[in-house]
């Protein structure tokens, strides 16, 4: 049966994540903790990345570079990665009903794009100070974070969105400022996979959605006669 159309806003926040679909109100629980048991088996694995990621810009950047670019805002990346490493450890032990998997999910949308735009704000520092010959190095480390951060938190695509906006808009502007067709082309690719990584979440979102309505209707059909909808022995 086709999908009924939807106003083209509803459609978008949909598509994010941050509308439940047209389902009882169980169908919408079980999609919040699935959602949020899936990110936090990874988010762990992110964070650590995200930490190593600020060593290796401390340690990689040119000792030319001012100590604030070099030092300070990996050096904050690094630290708050690994508070959030710590914290999203221990939730792996920790029992989450829906409305505390949405309070968790609420918080991610702010704690993922803070850390990304910590890593975009001294990649496009870096790429600006550096010599033409370092810059290559700071492109790389921020869209391996970006990139990361898309496929850890692919359940969730709105926090997919604005990690991959705030991560990757302030670097590709500072390329194409540059007016180098090798940057202008570089940021053109980091675009499009972007988008590519970005039109995955949505589509593991709705593979997710589509399996707890199916599990709920296959509940609802052995537990009801199909006729009467009236409870059978078995429910």
């Amino acid at each position: 049966m086709a999908r009924p159309s939807l106003p083209g806003w509803l459609t978008v926040r949909r598509a994010l994540g941050l509308t439940p679909p047209d389902a009882e109100h169980e169908i919408a629980d079980d999609l919040a903790v699935e959602q949020f048991e899936r990110i936090r088996e990874r988010l762990p694995a992110l964070y650590a990345v995200l930490a190593l990621v600020g060593v290796a810009a401390m340690v990689l950047t040119p000792a030319r570079i001012d100590p604030y670019t070099r030092f300070g805002l990996p050096l904050v990346m690094t630290v708050a990665s690994m508070w959030r490493y710590v914290h999203w450890t221990r939730l792996r032990r920790v029992w989450m009903g829906p409305d505390e998997s949405r309070r968790a999910l609420r918080r991610m949308m702010v704690s993922v794009p803070v850390l990304a735009g910590l890593g975009a704000a001294w990649a496009t520092m870096n790429f600006l100070d550096a010599s033409t010959g370092d810059r290559p190095l700071t492109i790389v480390l921020i869209l391996l974070c970006s990139l990361a951060v898309g496929s850890t938190a692919a359940s969730f695509p709105a926090v997919v969105a604005l990690a991959l906006v705030v991560g990757l808009t302030p670097i590709t502007i500072a390329m194409a400022a540059k007016g180098d067709g090798g940057y202008l082309t570089v940021a053109a690719t980091a675009w499009s996979v972007a988008g590519m990584t970005l039109r995955l979440a949505i589509s593991e979102l709705r593979d997710v959605t589509d399996n707890i309505v199916l599990r709920h209707q296959l509940q609802r059909l052995a537990n009801t006669d199909p006729l009467t909808g009236i409870g059978n022995r078995r429910a």
